[in-house]
């Protein structure tokens, strides 16, 4: 925008500076030297104080540049038109700036090409803007997925090394997660894929010496899935001459919000 504005308004200065309360940056820049100046020299410093472009067609005849650095020194301003950048908001963080070193007039239609030009800069603005927070938000699953899978895999480890039997089921009984300690007192070589095992633990006797049957209400799971906690219900699996006795915890596994996860 800055090149178009030098080329379509024919100066041979033109740049787009940002101001802080400090200092003015100059952000992209045709036919000066430097990348900054104090605010209190700026022309731009005042120019974003209007929400129209501020024209100076010679400066050595306003009293508000005449003893300016830039006036005096080089480049040697005499003509200035500065277009605002205002940002949604009403905000103004710089200007789009059109400089000669000569005085001359800026027609009506000029100051709208600038103005125009102006609201490109910040369209440009804002789309950078939109587009590293969409980096920096990528950046930032991406690490957070890492750690999830981090934690995803001391969590198996954990229980894989746990000595008791863990399993953990979905609302359809379903395994989701069935460590080794659990395999071995289910009698499975490896994970089950339906609820079919789960069945086993339908002819459970009580284990306080009644060998009455447990029923299926009050089996650990189907408690769980009522959000309902069992805390070391002792109970008998039949397996022929070496029947299982267990010791069986269960809980629902809920989120953030408390649901049933």
């Amino acid at each position: 925008a800055r090149a178009i504005a030098s080329r379509v308004l024919g100066v041979p200065i033109a740049l787009i500076s940002l101001i802080d309360a400090e200092r003015q940056w100059f952000k992209s820049k045709v036919g000066i030297e430097g990348d900054s100046s104090p605010r209190e020299d700026a022309f731009c410093a005042h120019a974003i104080l209007h929400d129209e472009p501020m024209v100076v067609n010679d400066a050595q005849r306003d009293r508000r540049f005449v003893e300016n650095p830039f006036v005096t020194g080089p480049p040697k301003v005499r003509f200035y038109a500065g277009a605002p950048l205002q940002v949604p908001g009403g905000y103004n963080l710089g200007t789009l700036c059109a400089i000669d070193t000569e005085p001359r007039e800026f027609t009506e239609e000029q100051k709208a090409t600038l103005s125009d030009l102006a609201a490109l800069v910040v369209e440009q603005l804002e789309l950078r803007t939109a587009l590293r927070a969409q980096t920096m938000a990528q950046t930032a699953l991406s690490v957070a997925e890492a750690q999830l899978r981090r934690h995803f895999r001391m969590l198996n480890g954990i229980v894989d090394g746990a000595g008791d039997g863990i399993a953990v089921v979905d609302a359809h009984r379903r395994p989701i997660i069935v460590n080794p300690a659990a395999l071995k007192i289910l009698g499975l070589p490896s994970a089950p894929s339906g609820s079919e095992p789960w069945s086993g633990f339908e002819g459970a006797l009580r284990a306080d010496g009644s060998h009455a049957r447990l029923p299926s209400a009050e089996l650990p799971i189907a408690r769980a899935l009522r959000g309902e906690e069992t805390d070391g219900l002792e109970m008998v699996v039949p397996r022929g001459e070496a029947d299982i006795y267990l010791s069986v915890t269960g809980r629902t596994l809920r989120d953030d919000s408390g649901n049933a996860a």
